[in-house]
């Protein structure tokens, strides 16, 4: 998926009993535990230890909620020089299971994109599962819009709109192939 519209980005509006901040040292423990009840923690402890220690790690590209100053949600934005040009990458974006529901992985996608934008960048990319219906309707909410790479995939996507009951002609917000 893709968001080409980084100009007009919303302000991050965070809910009452709720912080956003960046990543700190330490952080990696409570990290490890939302990825890993997101996605499951296969790879989950060499991911982050390989991005932590990566040499152009930005500690404020990695976005945490709190609440009563626990993590409980996170979103990274990667800066990847191996990517597509003038693009940044929502990577990572999981909540803690107990605060699903509330609109905090659309906040901190919209963090990251609001990062991505004040490094001069103007398209911010995912990549998301179909199946994953609830970080799909998160990434439609936040500008994304799927890209039809594939013969295929613009059935896959019917599907996916289908399921997500969206009233709106998805042909003229899909991207075309890069």
């Amino acid at each position: 998926m893709q968001n080409t519209n980084l100009n007009s980005l919303r302000s991050p509006l965070v809910p009452d009993g709720y912080k956003i901040r960046t990543y700190q040292r330490g952080d990696e423990t409570s990290w490890k535990k939302i990825i890993a009840s997101s996605f499951g923690s296969i790879g989950t402890d060499q991911s982050i230890e390989r991005i932590i220690n990566t040499e152009n790690f930005d500690p404020k590209s990695l976005f945490f909620i709190t609440n009563d100053n626990l993590p409980i949600g996170t979103a990274w934005a990667s800066l990847r020089p191996e990517g597509e040009q003038n693009t940044g990458y929502v990577e990572m974006v999981g909540v803690a299971p107990d605060h699903q529901g509330k609109r905090l992985g659309a906040l901190l996608v919209l963090c990251t994109l609001h990062y991505i934008r004040e490094k001069g960048l103007s398209k911010a990319a995912l990549f998301a599962s179909a199946d994953n219906l609830p970080a799909i309707k998160t990434y439609l909410r936040t500008g994304f819009r799927p890209i039809y790479l594939k013969r295929h995939d613009e059935q896959l996507w019917n599907k996916v709109f289908t399921n997500l009951k969206v009233q709106e002609n998805h042909d003229q917000n899909c991207l075309s192939p890069m």
